[in-house]
């Protein structure tokens, strides 16, 4: 009799681990796909592409990602790309740079962050990173404007990319 229950209870334990298992599955996947519409749309800012800018923001948001989350993922590209600037001045060629990154840059990002790093200095990455801290503090300060503050925020970012330098 005790066999049967301990049986019993390796298969409950399977099946509760299964439906984890599919219910993580499925979570990470969602995941992985608002991460990449987070990137899209921070990366063609940062790469200069005006014309991306609007489309990328629009998929962003229709994924359900909020300007918030937005503007942060950029505040997080913009140190990624001083830290990986920095490595360019000191001797690192751009694709070194980038697979040193931490984490490194997916090799499906490669040539856009390359775009990227081509087109801003230090001093002008410093400065897109007090015009997003300002957004983060205006989305916060007045939630009802927040898509225009975020997308004016990364328009401006990608005319500024394409001023290279």
């Amino acid at each position: 009799r005790r066999s049967t229950t301990v049986e019993g209870n390796r298969t409950s334990l399977a099946a509760t681990w299964a439906a984890f298992d599919e219910q993580g599955r499925e979570f990470w996947l969602q995941m992985d796909a608002l991460t990449d519409t987070l990137d899209g749309v921070v990366d063609a800012a940062f790469a200069g592409r005006t014309g991306e800018v609007d489309s990328e923001f629009s998929k962003a948001r229709a994924s359900g990602s909020s300007p918030a989350a937005i503007i942060s993922a950029a505040i997080r590209q913009v140190a990624s790309l001083h830290k990986m600037m920095l490595a360019i001045e000191g001797g690192d060629t751009v694709e070194f740079a980038m697979k040193r990154a931490a984490p490194p840059v997916h090799f499906t990002r490669e040539p856009k962050v390359g775009e990227a790093l081509r087109a801003w200095t230090p001093p002008r990455l410093l400065r897109a990173m007090d015009q997003l801290a300002e957004a983060s503090l205006d989305i916060r300060r007045n939630a009802p404007l927040a898509d225009p503050i975020a997308q004016r925020t990364l328009l401006s970012l990608a005319m500024n990319a394409r001023k290279r330098a």
